[in-house]
C-alpha cells in the first residue's frame, strides 16, 4: 500500500475519516477524548482514529489509520484518501486488470473503457428519468440525462492496478434527494442486478435472468456499457458515497471476470429481441420513407410515445405500414404534417399498425 504524504493528510480531518468509516460499514466500538476505535464486522481489522491534532504523534496515527482502511478494503491509500476528502461527490472506481505492466493500459483500450463508463452514466440517468422498466431505452435521450452526463468528471488513474474514477457532484438536501444522487443510486441498483443476473445466467445457460430484472434497471444499453468496459480485461467496480448526503450501506464492490463479461455481452445482443411488445400511441413526424413491395413500406417516425408514469418519450421508431397507411404517410411527409399512429412497439420497431391519422 502506498503511504499518504503530508499534503494528502492535510486535506482530511478526523471528522472526515469518521464519516467515511460510518458510511462504509465500520462500527465504532469505544471512544475517548483523544481517540476512537473502529472495527469491521467479520475480518478483524481495527482502526485507531486520533481526534486531537495537538498530540505530537497525531499525523503518524492518522497515517496508520488510513493505511489500515486501505489494507482492509484492498485498495491503494491515495484512493482511500480521495474518497475521504471527497465530501460532495459520489465516486465510482473502475479497477481494470489488463495483461500489461502494473499501472498501464493499452491506449485503444482506455478509449473503450471511457466510452463504457460514459454509457453507464447515460443508462443510469435515463432509467432514473423514465422510472419504469425498459429493456431498450428510447432515443434521443431526455435533456436532463445529457445534462447529468456532462457534469460527470473522470479522475486520473491511481498507481498499482489501473483505476479510473468517475465523480458525480452531489449538491442539495437529503430530502428530497437531488437528481444526481438518484441517478447514482439507480446505477448501483442496476449494476448489482446485472451482476446477479450474469451469475444466474451462467448457471441456467439463458439470458432470461437479465430480462427478469428489468425493474431493477437492467437494460441492453447498460449491458453494452459493461461489456465495453470489460472488452479486453476483467474489472471490478466500487461505489463511494458523498458524505454531504450520508448514505448508510455496506461497501459495494462488484467484480466482473471474463465469464461474466461474456455473458453480459450476450445479453446486450439478445435483450432487444426480448423487449416487451406493447400497444402505443405515437404522435410524430415522418422523417423518411422506403417502399418495400406490393405497396407495403417502411417509415421512419420521430415523435412522442406515452410512457408511464406520465413521461412522454421522444424517440425515433421504424414502422412497417400496409399500402393504404403508407400512402397516408407519403401525404403527411409531403405536406409536413404530423401523424398519430397506433401499433405494437418492440424496442424501436413499430409493427401491426392499426391506425394512421394525419393531424395538424
Amino acid at each position: 500500500m502506498n503511504a499518504p504524504d503530508q499534503s494528502d493528510l492535510n486535506a482530511v480531518t478526523p471528522a472526515d475519516v469518521a464519516r467515511y468509516l460510518a458510511g462504509t460499514g465500520w462500527s465504532q466500538q469505544q471512544g475517548a477524548p483523544h481517540l476512537s476505535v473502529w472495527t469491521t464486522a467479520d475480518d478483524g481489522f481495527e482502526v485507531l482514529l486520533p481526534l486531537n491534532a495537538e498530540f505530537r504523534d497525531y499525523r503518524a496515527r492518522l497515517r496508520d489509520a488510513i493505511r489500515t482502511i486501505a489494507l482492509a478494503e484492498e485498495r491503494a491509500t491515495p484512493e482511500v484518501l480521495a474518497d475521504v476528502a471527497a465530501t460532495t461527490v459520489d465516486t465510482q472506481h473502475f479497477r481494470l486488470f489488463p495483461d500489461l505492466p502494473s499501472g498501464t493500459i493499452a491506449l485503444v483500450d482506455v478509449v473503450d473503457v471511457a466510452r463504457g463508463v460514459r454509457d453507464l452514466m447515460y443508462a443510469a440517468a435515463h432509467a432514473a428519468v423514465l422510472d419504469a422498466p425498459m429493456l431498450v431505452q428510447p432515443r434521443p435521450r431526455p435533456p436532463q440525462v445529457n445534462s447529468f452526463v456532462r457534469g460527470v468528471r473522470l479522475a486520473a488513474p491511481t498507481a498499482g492496478s489501473f483505476v479510473l474514477s468517475a465523480q458525480v457532484p452531489v449538491v442539495g438536501d437529503a430530502e428530497p434527494l437531488p437528481f444526481n444522487r438518484r441517478a447514482v443510486l439507480q446505477l448501483h441498483q442496476a449494476i448489482q442486478a446485472t451482476h446477479d443476473a450474469a451469475n444466474e445466467a451462467v448457471r441456467r445457460d439463458s439470458v432470461a435472468p437479465f430480462a427478469e430484472r428489468a425493474e431493477n434497471g437492467v437494460s441492453a444499453n447498460l449491458c453494452e456499457a459493461v461489456a465495453l468496459i470489460g472488452r479486453t480485461q476483467p474489472f471490478d467496480m466500487r461505489f463511494a458515497w458523498a458524505r454531504a448526503i450520508p448514505l448508510s450501506r455496506d461497501v459495494s464492490r462488484f467484480s466482473f471476470d471474463r465469464r461474466l463479461i461474456d455473458t453480459v455481452e450476450a445479453a446486450a445482443k439478445e435483450l432487444p429481441r426480448l423487449a416487451t411488445e406493447s400497444e402505443v400511441v405515437l404522435t410524430a413526424r415522418v422523417i423518411r420513407l422506403d417502399r418495400i413491395d406490393q405497396g407495403y413500406g417502411r417509415a421512419t417516425l420521430r415523435g412522442g410515445v406515452e410512457r408511464p408514469p406520465g413521461y412522454v418519450a421522444d424517440m425515433s421508431v421504424t414502422a412497417t405500414l400496409p399500402p393504404h397507411l403508407y400512402d397516408r404517410a407519403v401525404v403527411a411527409h409531403r405536406d409536413r404534417r404530423r401523424i398519430r399512429v397506433v401499433g405494437q412497439l418492440r424496442g424501436t420497431e413499430l409493427s401491426r399498425v392499426t391506425s394512421l391519422e394525419i393531424i395538424d
